[in-house]
């Protein structure tokens, strides 16, 4: 009766760590949700500078990466966009959502090289974005994990 009681107690501990786990992800992918579309937003309107510039005849390098950041801006907006979708289905414990956050994760992982590669954007925000999208994959790996969703 006793291994009873105390496997009833680690069952209990282990579901306030992934219940926790829960909280910090979901506020982790709103957070960086609103980060991706900040930058997204910031270098959409820059590069309507680059546009101004081509339209009076000014073609230089620096506007046509202007005009290049308003492309590639759409890749952050939409990245945060589905940050929010992903903070939404793993706060109601949706399998799908799982899924789509490690998805999404990587693509920012491999996005964010990208972006350094080809310094087009000051690196520090692409870098803190990466940093954040490193640690919400390792976070839902580790600590929520495919087994926990499996059961609801």
């Amino acid at each position: 009766m006793n291994e009873v009681h105390e496997a009833v107690r680690l069952v209990r501990r282990m579901m306030r760590k992934i219940l926790s786990g829960k909280v910090i992800v979901a506020a982790l992918m709103v957070m960086h949700g609103i980060f991706l579309i900040i930058i997204g937003l910031s270098a959409f309107f820059a590069g309507f500078v680059g546009i101004y510039d081509m339209s009076n005849g000014r073609v230089t390098p620096g506007s046509i990466v202007a005009v290049l950041g308003v492309f590639l801006s759409w890749i952050f907006l939409l990245g945060g966009i589905v940050s929010f979708l992903c903070a939404q289905g793993l706060w109601t414990w949706q399998r799908w959502a799982f899924w789509l956050t490690i998805a999404l994760e990587v693509i920012n992982l491999i996005a964010g090289g990208f972006m350094l590669l080809q310094h087009l954007f000051v690196p520090w925000p692409i870098v803190m974005s990466m940093l954040v999208s490193g640690g919400i994959l390792l976070y839902v790996l580790i600590v929520i994990g495919p087994r926990t969703l499996s059961s609801s």
